[in-house]
C-alpha cells in the first residue's frame, strides 16, 4: 500500500505549465546538422532572446510520435525496446495555457493542461494541483513556480529550485502527520543531437532534469524515503522540444513507476 500511495504523491509533482505572449522574434536559421555541437549552437543563439528560442505564440502546435519502453539506451539518448506506441500533440489555447492531447495507447482521449510564461531570460511552468490521498479526505494544494529552461541553454548551464514543503499530514496511512519535501534540478548535457523531423535534420541541445521527493514517515522510528525522478529534454532552438524522455508516472505496473517514455517530435506549426 505504501509504495501505491508514494506513486500517487509522486505523480502529483509532473510539472505542468503555460506561457505568457511576448513580441516574436524573426526566426534565425539552425545550425547545419553536420556541424551539430555546442559551439554552433551558441553562435546560432546569441543575442535572440528567450521569446525567440522557445516559441509560445497562441495557436502554434506540435505533434508526436511516443514509444513506450522498458529502460533507455546507454547514452539516454532513446528507449532500449518497445511495448507501445501511440500519439500525443501540444496546442498553444491562449496566452497562458498548454493543451497536451493523447491519441490511442492506453490513454487515449485524456488531456493535460500545462500553464507557462516567460520572464527575462527564462520560461517557467507554474504547478497547480489539488491532490486528495487516496486514504484521506483532505485536498493538499501543490503551487511552485519552477525554471524549465533558461536561455541560451548552453552547456555547462545548470539551475536548481529550493525545496518545497507539502503541509504535514498522514499521507502515509500512519499513525501521525507525515512530510513530504521536493524540489527541481536541471543540467545542460555537454552532448547535442540531430534529430530527424519530417523531411529536417535539427540540432539539439540534450538537458537533464530530476525531480527530487523526500518523504519522511512520522511512524516512531524516523523512517523515511529519498526518490529521484529523471527526465531528459532535446531543446531545438526556435522550434521547441524535439524529444522527451520521461517516466511513465501513470503506469504503476509493479507497484511503482518504472516504465519509459520517448517522445518524438513528427511536426509543428510555430505562428510568428
Amino acid at each position: 500500500m505504501r509504495f501505491i500511495v508514494i506513486s500517487v504523491l509522486i505523480a502529483l509533482i509532473i510539472l505542468s505549465g503555460c506561457t505568457k505572449k511576448l513580441p516574436p522574434l524573426e526566426e534565425p536559421i539552425n545550425p547545419p546538422c553536420d556541424t551539430c555541437n555546442i559551439d554552433t549552437l551558441a553562435i546560432a543563439c546569441s543575442d535572440t532572446g528567450a521569446t525567440g528560442y522557445f516559441p509560445s505564440t497562441v495557436g502554434s502546435w506540435w505533434a508526436y510520435k511516443v514509444i513506450k519502453g522498458t529502460n533507455l539506451t546507454s547514452d539516454s539518448n532513446q528507449v532500449a525496446d518497445t511495448i507501445d506506441m501511440w500519439a500525443e500533440t501540444t496546442r498553444v489555447v491562449n496566452d497562458t495555457t498548454w493543451i497536451n492531447t493523447y491519441y490511442g495507447g492506453p490513454y487515449s482521449g485524456f488531456q493535460d493542461t500545462f500553464y507557462v510564461f516567460i520572464r527575462g531570460d527564462t520560461i517557467y511552468l507554474n504547478v497547480k494541483y489539488n491532490f486528495k490521498p487516496p486514504t484521506d479526505t483532505n485536498t493538499i494544494p501543490i503551487n511552485i513556480n519552477a525554471p524549465f529552461g533558461i536561455y541560451p541553454l548552453i552547456y555547462p548551464l545548470s539551475w536548481e529550485t529550493p525545496w518545497d514543503t507539502l503541509p504535514p499530514t498522514n499521507y502515509m496511512n500512519d499513525t501521525a502527520a507525515d512530510t513530504i519535501e521536493y524540489k527541481l534540478s536541471a543540467n545542460v548535457i555537454n552532448d547535442t543531437v540531430v534529430l530527424n523531423v519530417g523531411s529536417e535534420n535539427l540540432c539539439s541541445q540534450k538537458v537533464k532534469y530530476i525531480i527530487h521527493v523526500h518523504i519522511i514517515y512520522t511512524d516512531g522510528f524516523g523512517n523515511g524515503l529519498t526518490l529521484q525522478l529523471p527526465s531528459f529534454m532535446f531543446w531545438i532552438p526556435y522550434k521547441g522540444i524535439g524529444r522527451r524522455l520521461e517516466i511513465d508516472l501513470r503506469d504503476t505496473t509493479g507497484g511503482f513507476p518504472t516504465r519509459w517514455l520517448q517522445k518524438d517530435l513528427e511536426g509543428y506549426n510555430i505562428l510568428p
